[in-house]
């Protein structure tokens, strides 16, 4: 049994198709769970008509003041969420940074670790906070 077999294939996250147009590309293996993640994370509760509990209410944090009380709930959100909606990973730490660029954009960088295959994976997703 290979990780496509243990971690499905899915649409690739934003969907995209062959060169000629013809066919819809496939994510799969660490790729469709990193997919699914950002999916997760920049969904807001209440979007999904037929799931209007999924998805991760970052977006309701814009315009606070950064501190690490607001780093302490978006992280515990995020752990949550994550347990709660993609039971193929474990989170195993989360850092949140105020970018380089923007005082006003978070960094969070989201180490985990894919069940299945025992493998440690990492992913970067900026939220906007103005």
């Amino acid at each position: 049994m290979d990780a496509t077999d243990l971690l499905g294939t899915g649409w690739r996250f934003p969907p995209q198709f062959s060169k000629n147009g013809q066919k819809m590309l496939l994510g799969s293996d660490g790729t469709d769970v990193r997919e699914s993640l950002e999916i997760l994370l920049s969904t807001l509760v209440g979007e999904r008509l037929y799931r209007p509990d999924f998805g991760c209410d970052l977006k309701r944090f814009m315009f606070e003041e950064v501190n690490s009380a607001l780093a302490t709930e978006i992280r515990e959100m995020i752990v949550a969420t994550v347990n709660a909606y993609e039971p193929r990973v474990e989170i195993t730490e989360i850092t949140i940074t105020e970018a380089e660029e923007s005082a006003y954009t978070l960094v969070i960088n989201i180490d985990y670790r894919i069940v299945a295959t025992n493998s440690a994976e990492s992913m970067v997703y900026s939220l906007a906070l103005f």
